[in-house]
């Protein structure tokens, strides 16, 4: 964990891919500024924490017939001190997702749609974690039958932008003080 000075849903589009001079994205600290501080919607208090995925990889082992990657993020966490200065928690975790052969082959994708599809899942099963603040270092997501999804295609990996770079904005409800 470190610390440096939305909408609730996942958006799934890929990042600028602008960078600083130093180096830094500018997408990444565009969002880090975006969700400094607390917000209220509807009357209740928000916070939010933005979700930041870096560079997946391939973890398939070789005598596995379906596919398994893990893409790293980060989620921040915008604190507002009260003074000029603003200043972020990072927290770094690893998302798990893993597809049977079974299930590759049934919705017939190339290897970079089953990357995006399989991204757009992952989220799907991470959001809630965030949001209620119970997320690992190490989250795992498999998918062994397309019972459960049918065996259409769960999403159009023409409308999931590139999972590195991806930066998702959640919103969490901060808890009530009752009297």
């Amino acid at each position: 964990m470190g610390v440096i000075g939305g909408s609730g849903g996942a958006d799934l589009g890929a990042g600028n891919g602008r960078r600083t001079p130093s180096g830094e994205s500018t997408e990444t600290r565009l969002a880090v500024e975006a969700t400094s501080g607390d917000v209220t919607q509807g009357g209740v208090l928000m916070r939010k924490k933005v979700i930041i995925f870096g560079l997946a990889a391939d973890v398939t082992p070789d005598d596995y017939d379906g596919k398994k990657y893990r893409f790293p993020f980060a989620v921040v966490e915008p604190k507002f001190s009260g003074s000029f200065t603003n200043e972020a928690v990072i927290s770094e975790h690893f998302m798990v997702v893993e597809v049977t052969g079974t299930v590759r082959d049934t919705w017939k994708l190339t290897d970079d749609e089953l990357k995006k599809v399989m991204f757009a899942l992952g989220v799907d099963g991470l959001l809630p974690k965030v949001k209620n603040e119970t997320l690992a270092e190490e989250e795992t997501v498999g998918f062994y039958s397309t019972s459960g999804l049918g065996s259409k295609r769960p999403y159009d990996p023409s409308e999931i932008g590139d999972p590195e770079g991806a930066v998702i904005s959640v919103e969490i409800e901060k808890p009530s003080v009752g009297f």
